[in-house]
């Protein structure tokens, strides 16, 4: 059975945005650091106390648990956990040597968001890092599905086979689970549409691809573009 034990990292309050590092990063020389955060004056306002570095984990979790946000380190036998509901700033930074090279995780609500080089995919699904590998897998009811690309491969992509030229809404999209389990990132943009170079309008796109193969599996846009679409460029 696994040990179960409290690591303080703060209470439970919202944090300022002094706090400029994550709380956890996994650097590219593959080891595990800790921010401990601790209020500094009257103000409530919470800084880096210190840093642990060269803590051992082979992996690192976020689960949603009801209203609380709780981060995880299991090594061996032993797990370490911290409540981080409510931090606004990335809970996990992970490091590495291919651009973009860092990419970050955050939580709010209802949701994480995994932020690769400015482009973010949201779930509402827990997300595990192996520490070793650098690997990202998320646990749905169907069992642990490993993501094969992130969030700024997936954007890239979709670009370089002119599905979409720029993300739509927020600028973000979800990572969903279909109804046979498998996942995949849904994302909402925009196919820019020059007419006789004379005006150029935006057209909705919707395309959805698997996190586990990276490969295009559908795409939802009016059907005059389908027909039409090669005509554009």
């Amino acid at each position: 059975m696994k040990c179960l034990f409290a690591v303080f990292l703060f209470f439970f309050f919202i944090f300022a945005a002094r706090a400029q590092a994550a709380l956890v990063n996994l650097t590219e020389e593959r080891q595990v650091v800790w921010n401990v955060l601790s209020a500094e004056d009257a103000s409530g306002e919470f800084v880096v106390k210190k840093t642990l570095t060269g803590q051992e984990a082979s992996k690192i979790s976020l689960v949603k648990e009801g209203e609380q946000v709780l981060l995880f380190a299991s090594s061996g036998g032993a797990e370490r956990v911290a409540d981080v509901t409510g931090y606004t700033r990335e809970i996990v930074e992970v490091e590495h040597k291919e651009a973009p090279s860092v990419i970050k995780i955050y939580a709010n609500e209802d949701s994480f968001q995994i932020d690769q080089g400015g482009v973010v995919a949201v779930t509402r699904f827990p997300i595990y890092i192996d520490t070793d590998s650098r690997e990202f897998s998320i646990r749905t009811n169907s069992g642990e599905h490993f993501l094969s690309v992130l969030p700024r491969e997936v954007f890239n992509s979709l670009i370089r086979l002119k599905v979409i030229t720029s993300l739509g809404g927020d600028g973000s999209f979800e990572i969903t689970e279909g109804g046979l389990g498998e996942l995949s990132y849904v994302v909402k943009g925009k196919r820019k549409i020059e007419v006789l170079n004379i005006a150029e309008f935006d057209v909705p796109v919707t395309a959805s691809v698997s996190a586990a193969t990276g490969q295009l599996i559908k795409i939802n846009q009016p059907v005059w573009l389908s027909v039409l679409g090669f005509m554009f460029g």
